[in-house]
């Protein structure tokens, strides 16, 4: 692409392991300049197994592409002066740390605006600054419990658990990204930079209150929290002959459809099944009646019925079979690249396309402390403050 969305734009990167680096990754997958400033150890995702040497984790290498990695020692004086060099310049400055941290590392809001008043302060926290537990740590676990998407399964299943995903920091990840954009929004309208602030846990209870308050949305409550269609027992992947299929008809006419299928036209009429109020009402029904006749049939032969209807539906892929999946394949979704340290690697893809165009991969994961030297001699620090910075990098390597 000739001109990606940020170009031009720099973002100091503060940040670590899942949360704050999802973020930063999506603004460099747009095209922003963004500097990975690492402590000396390096982000601790860099050691998660598997990994390659040189700190290149197959996690840190999913959060990391299209930035630059500089070390520097925020507990030194010639690291807080490059990073003052660097604030000066930067767009933006994002963070994960504990307000408390940052600010004794003395480097809150506040000290950065006056170095840089039109910044964006980007600050990826846990919990809201203003509440009492602003100063506590928070990880994606910790959060799903709290939010309440933990104990959604409860009503469904008896027992709170997890997903299988570390979808509070990913999804909190999308927050970020959508209020730093809008404050880069306000800057160009009005030319003064400002502070963000997004915790993880109102994220994750926003995000799971959007259907879960269900009843409770209605003041006095209109019934108890919790979806029905979403906590039903009965909605999962469906057994079929030969193994499972996702499906949900929506509308009136699809289900009408999906009757005609199954040979039981009599429930388009039937006052259970008719409206979407009915079966909404009746959603264990529903769902019970598609468990039962999902295995009279062989996986592939519901998908062509299905699709046919034009009623949603998909078989369930395994991890594994998504490296094969036929669609992704064909729109290059996986991509292969040699990394000068890794070897060969595979990405996903960013998601979307710009005019018709993939966003590009434009840099590869960098090893820790690759672009030191040349990211502080482009921003202008002094060559005192350069080579001490490079000396602490050695020596603590050493």
């Amino acid at each position: 692409m000739a001109q990606l969305p940020l170009k031009d734009l720099m973002v100091l990167d503060l940040t670590a392991v899942v949360y704050g680096p999802y973020t930063t990754q999506i603004l460099g997958d747009l095209g922003a300049d963004v500097i990975k400033i690492e402590p000396l150890r390096g982000d601790d995702v860099r050691h998660i197994t598997p990994t390659k040497e040189g700190g290149l984790s197959a996690l840190f290498m999913g959060l990391n592409r299209n930035k630059r990695s500089i070390c520097l020692d925020l507990k030194s004086e010639s690291g807080k002066e490059a990073l003052r060099h660097l604030c000066r310049r930067a767009d933006f400055f994002v963070h994960n740390m504990r307000a408390a941290k940052i600010k004794a590392l003395g480097f809150g809001y506040e000290y950065v605006k006056t170095l840089n008043p039109g910044i964006i302060y980007g600050e990826l926290v846990g919990y809201g600054q203003n509440g009492p537990w602003a100063d506590m740590p928070a990880y994606d676990d910790v959060i799903q419990g709290q939010s309440g998407l933990a104990g959604s399964f409860t009503a469904r299943d008896g027992t709170p658990s997890l997903i299988p995903s570390i979808i509070a920091d990913k999804t909190s990840a999308l927050m970020a990204v959508s209020a730093l954009q809008s404050a880069l929004i306000q800057k160009l309208r009005t030319g003064v930079g400002g502070h963000v602030e997004v915790p993880m846990y109102e994220t994750m209870v926003a995000f799971t209150m959007v259907e879960q308050l269900a009843g409770h949305r209605f003041q006095p409550p209109e019934g108890r929290m919790g979806y029905e269609r979403a906590v039903s027992r009965f909605r999962r992947a469906f057994p079929t002959k030969d193994g499972h299929l996702c499906m949900l008809a929506y509308h009136d006419r699809q289900w009408a459809r999906f009757f005609q299928i199954i040979d039981r036209p009599e429930l388009i009429n039937d006052p259970k099944f008719a409206t979407m109020l009915a079966r909404s009402e009746n959603i264990n029904d529903v769902y019970a009646l598609v468990e039962e006749v999902m295995p009279t049939r062989t996986t592939q032969e519901w998908l062509a019925l299905l699709q046919s209807a034009e009623i949603a539906c998909g078989a369930v892929n395994t991890l594994e079979d998504l490296l094969d999946d036929q669609h992704l394949r064909e729109v290059n979704f996986f991509q292969k690249h040699i990394h000068p340290h890794a070897g060969e690697v595979m990405y996903a893809s960013p998601p979307g396309r710009w005019d018709g165009k993939n966003l590009p991969m434009r840099l590869q994961p960098p090893c820790l402390g690759e672009h030191t030297k040349e990211v502080l001699e482009q921003c202008e620090v002094p060559t005192n403050i350069v080579q001490e910075v490079l000396d602490q990098q050695k020596s603590f390597r050493n």
